[in-house]
């Protein structure tokens, strides 16, 4: 949590470089005060990807002056050191420039405008008396997506980023990457798989630019315009997104707490006459959902006769540590498996792995050649050197343990709350009574002051759940998580009222 802001107004400092001037008023007439994203690392940080993301959203121009460093510091209750090492971080990664008595400024493409002098000289005089900052505009607490509870996480993999581009450096330059990846960004993606039960030779195994990339792959490799595709009557709202670019008919196979329903997988697989099942048989998005290794073999003998390919998405469970075997291991010809270190590492990585079949393996392959010529092999190499170091097992052991204290305080703050979870997950379902749609209490929660995700935006059909998906992750405290939690089981436990005019 910030401090708070002090105040007073600030007085100029001899020793401050921007001391000269006020703040730049804000484009929209304000003096810019930036927000802090909430996070467990060093505030000069959020500072600097909150200029980065300004920048990004048009908020902050080229050329725009940034506001003095002591008036900012007191605007949001840091120090002025604060302030200049966010500056300082800013300037390294090219997106402002500054001069000692003129100030800092947001950059105008390649061509730094510290070098063209101001159009009227500016006289070096006093800070003049500046309104009193208003005090930080309160952020809703966002508990609809995800974000890594690992506290030092940018210190931990520093390291792997700088190794993985000394590493991309020595790599050929003068032509293509091979489309499914280096030899040893293929092996580094085998040993990654390991963590799932599965012993894969590289050859069968792809690295991508994320989960999700891998999946449209899938989808586009394996599928016409107008197919049927079976998946869970409640999925992960990417694959809705993707079927609707493909112009695919997603069917939605009824679940129970164990998972797809597999009399009803093989009752549409008939009717349909699908080809393609896109599944998350472990720690299943949004639901948290587990499939025993039981109902993984039917579904494995329903694909054998139906003639179905199996897309088995385990990116929501890289973290789970015991569980059955993968429906990959049970049919691995009619299976392709997609995993991803994004939930248990980082999100920022965008790095896949794929394993299939030889046959759909190389479907997938032309694919991505047509889509996009090759995968950047930064993504490989950071994966192999997070592999090859231990950094992928000691950030995963670190998220586990905090991912378990954070679902131990979501638990007990829901007060008996209907839900679904796991300690591994980065999210829980909460259901609903009755009396609330889902839609109306994401909307109730907002008005609180929380976000969550309706179950709306994971339904194919009709019958949409009264459920919400709520992420414990890091975006908020423990202290934020506690009370937001206790907010929506006071929440769930309120009967809803509608009102009706008669006209």
């Amino acid at each position: 949590m910030l401090p708070k802001p002090d105040h007073r107004h600030p007085q100029p400092d001899a020793a401050d470089p921007e001391g000269n001037g006020g703040p730049e008023a804000h484009p929209g007439g304000a003096p810019w005060v930036p927000v802090l994203e909430r996070t467990d690392g060093p505030l000069y940080l959020a500072l600097a990807a909150a200029i980065e993301s300004a920048i990004a959203s048009g908020e902050l121009p080229p050329g725009f002056r940034l506001p003095p460093q002591r008036w900012l510091a007191n605007a949001l209750g840091i120090t002025a050191g604060t302030v200049n090492r966010g500056y300082a971080i800013a300037r390294e990664r090219g997106l402002v420039t500054g001069e000692v008595g003129r100030g800092t400024f947001i950059r105008e493409g390649e061509r730094s405008i510290a070098t063209v002098p101001p159009a009227s000289p500016l006289p070096v005089m006093a800070e003049p008396r500046l309104p009193a900052p208003e005090p930080l505009a309160v952020r809703p607490v966002d508990l609809s997506c995800f974000r890594s509870p690992v506290a030092g996480l940018d210190g931990l993999l520093a390291p792997v980023f700088a190794e993985a581009a000394a590493r991309v450096a020595r790599l050929p330059p003068h032509r293509y990457p091979p489309v499914a990846g280096h030899r040893p960004h293929r092996e580094a993606a085998a040993r990654w798989l390991r963590r799932f039960g599965l012993e894969v030779p590289a050859d069968r195994v792809m690295v991508t630019m994320g989960a999700q990339h891998a999946t449209f792959l899938t989808l586009k490799a394996l599928t016409n315009p107008g197919d049927a595709v079976l998946t869970e009557a409640v999925t992960y709202s990417g694959v809705k997104t993707m079927a609707e670019l493909l112009g695919l008919r997603l069917v939605g196979v009824p679940m129970d707490g164990e998972g797809l329903d597999p009399a009803a997988l093989e009752r549409l697989a008939g009717e349909t006459r699908a080809r393609l099942l896109v599944t998350q048989p472990s720690l299943h998005n949004p639901t948290v959902q587990r499939m025993p290794a039981e109902r993984r073999q039917r579904v494995a003998a329903t694909a054998r006769a139906f003639d179905l390919t199996v897309i088995e998405d385990d990116t929501a469970a890289a973290a789970l540590a015991d569980r059955p075997p993968a429906i990959a291991a049970l049919a691995p010809e009619r299976s392709v498996f997609i995993a991803s270190p994004a939930k248990c590492i980082s999100p920022a990585l965008r790095v896949g792995v794929l394993t299939a079949a030889p046959d759909l393996l190389e479907r997938i392959e032309d694919t991505a050649h047509l889509a996009d010529l090759a995968i950047p092999p930064f993504a490989g190499e950071l994966l192999a050197v997070m592999v090859e170091d231990g950094t992928a097992d000691r950030v995963v052991a670190a998220y586990r343990a905090v991912m378990g204290e954070r679902y131990a305080i979501a638990e007990a703050a829901l007060r008996g709350q209907s839900h679904s979870g796991h300690p591994a997950a980065f999210h829980l379902w909460l259901h609903l009574p009755e009396s609330w749609s889902a839609r109306d209490f994401a909307a109730a929660a907002r008005e609180e002051g929380i976000l969550v995700v309706p179950a709306d935006n994971f339904t194919v059909g009709d019958a949409t759940p009264r459920a919400v998906r709520v992420s414990v992750n890091g975006n908020a405290t423990a202290d934020e998580l506690r009370r937001s939690m206790e907010t929506l089981a006071r929440l769930a436990g309120t009967r809803r009222r509608r009102l009706f005019t008669v006209v």
